[in-house]
């Protein structure tokens, strides 16, 4: 496994267990304990919260700790395929020093990263809104 991968996924996880939740860090640290700053470094990579700190978040946050190990490991590969695609596609280097804005070039790799994430994502959401759609229209048993 990508070391680089597993961390990128992780600070992911981080932020995708507050987004779901609607909350802002100061928010999250009410609920989970986790000091406002060191929130905002998990997120931006700067630190990794350790196995046990993230069960905790994600049990705080209502979600159970083989859902975060699925997510994780789904996160996981897709940072090592986004890797190897950009690896592929790289642009030479001299163009890729042209880029004069640092901050363009995270919003665009945050941009690929989303898209990459929406569409593996995408048939787990469908199978899932069908089993939804069976289960109302199967009528219960009394």
């Amino acid at each position: 496994m990508d070391l680089t991968a597993e961390r990128d996924a992780i600070r992911l996880t981080v932020i995708l267990l507050r987004c779901l939740g609607g909350r802002s860090q100061r928010q999250v640290e009410k609920i989970t304990g986790v000091d406002q700053r060191r929130w905002s470094r998990y997120e931006l990579g700067q630190i990794t919260p350790r196995r046990s700190t993230r069960e905790r978040i994600a049990q705080s946050l209502g979600v159970s700790p083989a859902r975060l190990d699925q997510l994780l490991a789904v996160l996981v590969q897709i940072c090592e395929e986004s890797r190897a695609n950009r690896a592929r596609t790289a642009p030479p280097a001299d163009l890729e020093s042209s880029e004069s804005d640092p901050r363009e070039a995270l919003r665009k790799a945050a941009l690929e990263v989303a898209a990459e994430i929406a569409e593996s994502l995408e048939p787990l959401m469908l199978d899932s809104l069908a089993d939804l759609e069976a289960a109302i229209k199967t009528p219960s048993l009394p």
